[in-house]
């Protein structure tokens, strides 16, 4: 039963699902170092400010600048707040958000105008680890969100192995209260270019604020049949030295390598650390690039349909993707169809070269062309 809880003008419904995250301190020293490499990257970090009369919270990006002592300059984002509402609201702290770890520190607020905020380091920070699932933040993403004729617009936020957390805005005279929490709904997710996911999920958590809403949803398949059911499967090989991957993934923009356990004809399946695990099925990835040792590879466009466990005492917190291919060149299947039907039996070649004579002797030996055939009168 979902429970509601009122802050002012700020609905949430739902209990996140999240572990108790560890912590350690970190040093100013470490802070410099990753507000540098951030600001090297083209990267913000998030300042998060309450509201001084409602009990409600803010959070947006700012873009830090080179820092070289103790002194910190961040600057708007392009969806900070107004200046002149600034003053509503009181600073909380700046936070630094990396794959599994959130970095938190607390810095002396010196100035704040129209172009950004100076601040002043602490001594410490304090590093928090998500635990098992980690939050990926995500930039560029729109999203969809349809439920029995109601369609939002809006962004994906971030999302974990398991979830996506969207952000929807409500235009009048559009209505949040138009959303079922307790149907599912249908996600769409896509880039400028194309569509990255789509498939139905629930709702674990929503948060409203006039017509801003923050939802955490739930993809309701753990696996999909790409394709109908055959008779005859592809035979899956595991080959040694094993092939690896290289992507850049949909979401995040971030280079993703990753080593496969076994290929066929018709897709592969990899393998990845739990903590690290990227992949959710569903999730279509446009540009995959298959590499077999540097001796030969493929691009190819994939779909990420089912995701395993591989938990046992040999291969830890594991855990497996299968991946269909949804699109790859002639030339490359018929190299890669070459490759497979040669490791099964290496008396077996595909696509060789021939000695032509050989080949016509072969045809007359087995009586594949004999007299009466058409072909042997011309």
């Amino acid at each position: 039963m979902a429970t509601v809880k009122k802050l002012s003008k700020l609905v949430t419904i739902g209990v996140p699902e999240a572990e108790t995250p560890s912590e350690r301190l970190v040093g100013q020293k470490h802070l410099i170092n990753k507000i540098n490499y951030i600001n090297f990257q083209n990267e913000t970090v998030t300042a998060n400010f309450r509201h001084k009369r409602y009990d409600r919270t803010f959070s947006f990006p700012v873009k830090p600048q080179p820092c070289l002592d103790e002194n910190l300059e961040c600057r708007w984002g392009e969806t900070a707040l107004p200046p002149k509402e600034i003053d509503a609201y009181e600073f909380q702290d700046l936070a630094i958000e990396s794959h599994q770890r959130v970095i938190r520190f607390v810095p002396e607020l010196l100035d704040i105008s129209e172009s950004g905020m100076m601040f002043r380091l602490p001594e410490n920070g304090t590093e928090l680890s998500e635990g098992k699932v980690s939050r990926r933040l995500c930039r560029g993403i729109q999203v969809q969100v349809i439920q029995t004729g109601a369609h939002f617009f809006g962004n994906l936020a971030s999302y974990t192995e398991l979830t996506f957390q969207v952000e929807l805005q409500a235009v009048p005279p559009q209505s949040f209260k138009w959303i079922n929490l307790e149907r599912p709904i249908s996600l769409i997710v896509s880039n400028t270019d194309e569509t990255l996911y789509a498939g139905e999920c629930r709702i674990v958590e929503a948060q409203v604020d006039g017509q801003t809403g923050r939802f955490r949803l739930k993809p309701l398949r753990e696996h999909l049949q790409r394709f109908g059911t055959k008779e005859f499967r592809s035979p899956r090989h595991r080959l040694v030295p094993s092939p690896y991957v290289n992507l850049r993934h949909p979401f995040t923009g971030l280079l993703i390598h990753r080593n496969v356990i076994d290929i066929s004809g018709s897709g592969f399946s990899i393998e990845e650390d739990d903590p690290d695990a990227v992949f959710l099925p569903g999730m279509i990835l446009p540009q995959v690039e298959v590499n077999f040792a540097g001796s030969f590879r493929f691009s190819c466009k994939v779909q990420v349909v089912y995701r395993r466990p591989l938990s046992s005492p040999d291969t830890g917190s594991r855990v497996k993707c299968g991946l269909a291919l949804l699109d790859i060149s002639a030339e490359d299947h018929n190299k890669l169809l070459a490759l497979l039907h040669h490791a099964k039996n290496k008396h077996c070649y595909v696509c060789n070269r021939v000695d032509l004579n050989v080949l016509w002797d072969f045809f007359f030996e087995t009586g594949f062309i004999y007299p009466q055939k058409s072909v042997v009168s011309g």
